[in-house]
């Protein structure tokens, strides 16, 4: 910043791009990333520098992630509308035009745009993969209150989420992906399994991993997963799947399990028992 010169009462003041911008930036650093200005009267938020990296305005409430293409601007991260669900993101507080420099909100209260009217009783949002939000099982996007088209969260800063066996997620296209974990059959073997594939398409049940006993030597079939109207002795559940559909827009909630083995155990009565 320049040395500007004192005035008194009386004096002439001229006022300048310059001027403003540097009073701009020393109001927004008070603002910033610092636990020292969590006071009273101090901002509601903790915020990063960023500017618009795309050639499109970004409206204010839109999920925001990183762009690698491009460069730091003095200070300022180059940002982009996030493209994908994710656990790392930024809101901005202030719609923006192309290459303009605002600041993101990383923790605290800021207000998100819904891709669709939350259910009564939402407690979470996540990003939906086109900047908006949508109803989420858990996450760091907290709702403090909602409207049919915004909400207003506490955002608590980056969050891993779920990361125990069998993590549920939803992709980019929409489909439910299923994370590694461990599995146990009848007690007898512990495998560690890697779930390949494509996605499975969401619709309302429980999303088991399954498994069949194949012949009489113990040897099981590859595990699946699939949506199930229910658990059953051969399909052990790691979530709960809701589909809901707000304006011709579908949401899926994720109610995920918490899994250290999943396990499957399988009998049948002995035929001598019954003589």
């Amino acid at each position: 910043m320049a040395f500007y010169q004192p005035v008194t009462p009386g004096d002439a003041v001229s006022h300048s791009a310059r001027r403003e911008n540097d009073i701009s930036a020393l109001l927004n650093r008070f603002g910033g990333i610092s636990a020292v200005n969590a006071k009273p009267g101090a901002a509601d938020a903790f915020r990063l520098a960023v500017y618009n990296s795309t050639s499109e305005e970004i409206p204010a409430g839109t999920a925001l992630e990183i762009d690698p293409e491009k460069k730091i601007s003095g200070d300022a991260l180059p940002v982009k509308p996030a493209n994908r669900p994710a656990a790392f993101y930024l809101v901005t507080a202030e719609k923006t035009p192309p290459n303009r420099i605002t600041s993101a909100v990383l923790m605290g209260v800021v207000t998100v745009r819904l891709a669709a009217a939350l259910p009564a009783g939402t407690q979470y949002v996540a990003p939906d993969g086109t900047g908006k939000f949508n109803r989420a099982a858990g996450g760091c996007a907290r709702v403090l209150a909602a409207s049919d088209a915004a909400a207003i969260v506490l955002l608590g800063g980056s969050a891993a989420g779920y990361t125990g066996s069998f993590a549920v997620t939803q992709d980019a296209e929409g489909l439910l992906k299923v994370g590694p974990g461990w599995l146990n059959r009848n007690g007898i073997k512990y495998d560690y399994i890697t779930m390949a594939g494509g996605g499975i398409k969401p619709k309302n049940g429980y999303l088991c991993i399954t498994s069949r006993p194949i012949d009489k030597k113990g040897e099981w079939s590859d595990p699946e997963c699939e949506i199930l109207d229910n658990p059953s002795q051969l399909a052990f559940p790691l979530a709960q799947i809701t589909v809901e559909e707000t304006s011709g827009r579908k949401t899926v909630a994720i109610r995920q399990f918490p899994v250290t083995v999943a396990t499957i155990l399988y009998s049948v009565r002995c035929p001598i028992a019954e003589l």
